[in-house]
């Protein structure tokens, strides 16, 4: 409104730019799951929209855990800025690294907007350097508010003009400085959004399946968890960890049902499949699910009881394929058995593989 272009200009006098006739607004619009986020500049009048997801806010064991703010309200910074209390730091995933997120932290920044890829893949040095971050910030209760967005080519241009034109705060002069802010443009970043609500209670999950035959056999369980588990719940997502899991499941169900179906095979096991939810926070549905299988007189239970072997599917979809055990099976052992029918089928399928590690 004009009452607030005047209020700007007021504010452009106190630091000096009486020279300055006119003032004009650009605002940006970024647009998160918990409320609107602007971005202006001293610009033409525009405005871009962008969509915003916080970090994760848990307790664990009654106390407070990750992002418990969602105040966005700040100027915006480059990550290399010297002045990060009260703005917010933008960064995309490339640039930032653990020690640098924890002395923005400890530097009470307001607000952390983290840029992330969405068509290309991440590095291996990607991965490993954000799964660092990751525990860091998952790992303590934040005063900081972070947010994670897409990259996007008008939001990599205000990073850039935020990363080259603000910088008056490595200026070797005042005068430098004040050169600065009269040709760059500086952004604000406003949220507007509900205060977080905690979710006093939420539906786990558990899809189980079980091939049998008539008479009474050991059992094998084949389990796997379909869900994923990051720093923000919309970007969680992983056809590695674990979606390869649940397909690799699924397809053994598809194959083995035809032995379980035909008539002239009889198998010896009956084998139970098991797809869980929460398998990243403390295994819940698996453990729930256990007691109560276990402590019922139903089939499933009987089964449970007098499992052999059970094997979880997890993240095997990367380069690489490694078997752990909790210890080394016994010989003749059911999972001695499998140990060797998996080296069986690498030497006949990968003859170049010269030695199959299992650990």
């Amino acid at each position: 409104g004009e009452s607030w272009v005047n209020e700007y200009k007021s504010y452009l006098s106190l630091n000096m730019l009486e020279t300055l006739n006119e003032v004009t607004k650009s605002f940006t619009t970024v647009w998160g799951i918990l409320g609107l986020v602007f971005i202006f500049a001293p610009a033409a009048l525009t405005f871009h929209e962008f969509t915003a997801f916080r970090m994760n806010h848990y307790a664990l064991n009654g106390n407070e855990m990750g992002c418990k703010s969602n105040v966005v309200n700040y100027e915006a910074r480059a990550l290399n800025a010297n002045v990060v209390t009260r703005r917010c730091v933008l960064m995309n995933m490339a640039e930032i690294s653990v020690d640098r997120v924890q002395e923005l932290i400890s530097k009470k920044a307001g607000s952390l907007l983290i840029s992330i890829p969405k068509n290309r893949s991440l590095s291996k040095e990607e991965i490993e350097n954000w799964n660092q971050i990751e525990e860091v910030l998952m790992e303590e209760a934040i005063e900081t508010s972070v947010f994670f967005t897409y990259e996007h080519p008008q939001l990599d241009t205000i990073f850039e003009e935020v990363r080259v034109s603000l910088n008056s705060d490595h200026a070797p002069t005042a005068t430098a400085a004040l050169g600065n802010v009269f040709h760059s443009n500086g952004y604000q970043i406003v949220g507007y959004a509900s205060p977080p609500v905690p979710v006093k209670q939420s539906s786990v999950y558990t899809i189980q399946g079980r091939l049998s035959t008539r008479q009474t056999n050991p059992t094998i369980v084949i389990v796997a968890g379909f869900d994923s588990y990051g720093i923000s719940p919309h970007l969680a997502k992983s056809s590695n960890s674990n979606g390869s899991g649940v397909v690799a499941l699924l397809e053994m169900a598809r194959l083995l049902s035809k032995i379980y179906t035909g008539t002239d095979t009889t198998p010896s096991y009956d084998i139970v499949f098991l797809l869980t939810g929460a398998s990243h926070v403390n295994y819940i549905s698996t453990k729930t699910w256990l007691d109560k299988q276990l402590s019922s007189d139903t089939a499933e239970g009987v089964i449970l009881s007098e499992a052999e072997f059970v094997i979880c599917l997890d993240s095997i979809g990367k380069e690489g394929l490694n078997f752990h055990v909790s210890k080394l099976p016994k010989q003749d052992s059911v999972g001695h058995k499998v140990i060797q029918a998996i080296q069986t089928a690498v030497e006949s399928l990968y003859p170049n593989v010269t030695q199959a590690r299992f650990r």
